[in-house]
């Protein structure tokens, strides 16, 4: 006996309600994806009305503070035509940060800052590899401070190079490298062990993301 024929109702029906199960778990899954939320959404919290924007105001740099409560992120505004540069991977070459600083005119041919209000921001990994890191630490911290003065502005942010120095991995650093560090009897490894001087330094510097 043919089924289908008997009852030519029953096979569409199935089908139909087969169909609409899977559209209901296709949706299920799609709906709890998290690229599928509002950008900065997060789970469990609630979405903003559909009549309202976010909108962010824009502050001046704002120093962390010390203790479990410092803001993760520090913000900036930038005024028109304010220069910012990124300057990224240098790894230990004392003349590639030069001529960067130097065609960003942020300092003139005594290492000095002449970048006025101007924001340079080392995306990270200045450590390791090159001879001259050092001299590259030694100069991020003197143009901070001279940043300073005239409104302007130095950020070294941290790159896994200088996070692999605070967890104590140095195969990517030169003989030369490791013996620069060397200070008061103390060694690299101590400098940039938890405590350390060099550690602590890190410390004040922002995370790139």
């Amino acid at each position: 006996m043919n089924l289908s024929a008997a009852c030519p109702t029953k096979t569409p029906r199935l089908l139909r309600t087969t169909l609409l199960i899977a559209l209901w778990a296709w949706l299920a899954v799609a709906c709890s994806r998290p690229e599928d939320r509002p950008r900065g959404q997060e789970p469990g919290t609630l979405r903003p009305g559909s009549g309202h924007t976010q909108e962010t105001t824009p502050v001046a740099a704002e120093k962390p503070t010390s203790g479990p409560g410092a803001p993760a992120v520090k913000r900036i505004s930038v005024k028109p035509g304010q220069v910012v540069t990124a300057i990224g991977d240098i790894h230990g070459d004392l003349t590639a940060l030069r001529g960067a600083l130097k065609l960003a005119s942020a300092i003139d041919e005594k290492d000095q800052w002449i970048g006025g209000d101007g924001i340079v921001v080392l995306t990270g990994d200045y450590l390791d590899r090159g001879d001259d890191e050092k001299a590259i630490w030694d100069l991020l911290l003197a143009l901070q401070g001279q940043g300073e003065t005239t409104g302007g502005a130095v950020f070294p942010l941290i790159g896994n190079h200088e996070m692999l120095n605070a967890q104590g991995d140095f195969d990517s650093v030169s003989m030369r490298g490791k013996l620069a560090f060397n200070e008061k009897g103390l060694t690299r490894r101590q400098l940039f062990a938890p405590g350390g001087r060099l550690a602590l330094l890190l410390r004040l510097c922002s995370c790139s993301l």
